[in-house]
C-alpha cells in the first residue's frame, strides 16, 4: 500500500477533492549538500501538486489533513503499461521499419509515428482505467 498525507480542498455530495504536494525525494536527507540532484532540484524550485476526487462516506471539512492510499499493484501496472508499452512498440518498429523500408527516412517516419500511437493508446489506456475502484486512491484515516 503506498500512502499519502493530502490536504482535504473541497466536500460535496459524497465526494472528496484533496490536494497532496509531489515528494521531493532529494533535499531530506544529510547529504544534501554534497548532492547533484539536490542542487539541481533547488535550482528549478518545482512544486508539483496533484488533485485527487474519490468517494468519501464521512463528512469532511475543508483544511482537513488526511492520509490516502493506492494499493501497489494497480500503481505497479500503470508504471508498467505507461512505460513498458511505449517503450516495445518503439524498438519492434525499429526492427519492423528496418525490414520493410529501404530508405533510412522512411524507417524513421514508421518509427516515430508507431511510438507516438501508442502513446495515444496508453493515454486511451490510462483514461479508462482510472474509471476502476481499484485504480482510485481511497481515503485511510484523517490526522488532523
Amino acid at each position: 500500500m503506498i500512502t499519502e498525507q493530502a490536504i482535504v480542498i473541497a466536500y460535496q455530495n459524497g465526494k472528496v477533492t484533496v490536494e497532496c504536494q509531489a515528494n521531493q525525494s532529494c533535499g531530506g536527507c544529510a547529504s544534501k549538500t554534497n548532492c547533484g540532484t539536490a542542487a539541481l532540484s533547488e535550482l528549478t524550485g518545482k512544486s508539483t501538486k496533484y488533485q485527487f476526487t474519490f468517494p468519501c462516506s464521512r463528512p469532511m471539512q475543508i483544511g482537513e489533513i488526511v492520509e490516502i492510499g493506492l494499493p501497489e499493484q494497480s500503481l505497479l501496472k500503470l508504471a508498467l503499461i505507461g512505460y513498458t508499452l511505449p517503450l516495445m512498440v518503439l524498438i519492434i518498429s525499429v526492427f519492423v521499419g528496418n525490414y520493410c523500408f529501404t530508405q533510412e527516412w522512411q524507417n524513421i517516419l514508421f518509427t516515430v509515428f508507431s511510438t507516438a500511437c501508442a502513446f495515444v493508446v496508453v493515454k486511451v489506456i490510462n483514461h479508462r482505467l482510472q474509471q476502476q475502484q481499484k485504480y482510485q486512491p481511497y481515503l485511510i484515516e484523517r490526522i488532523l
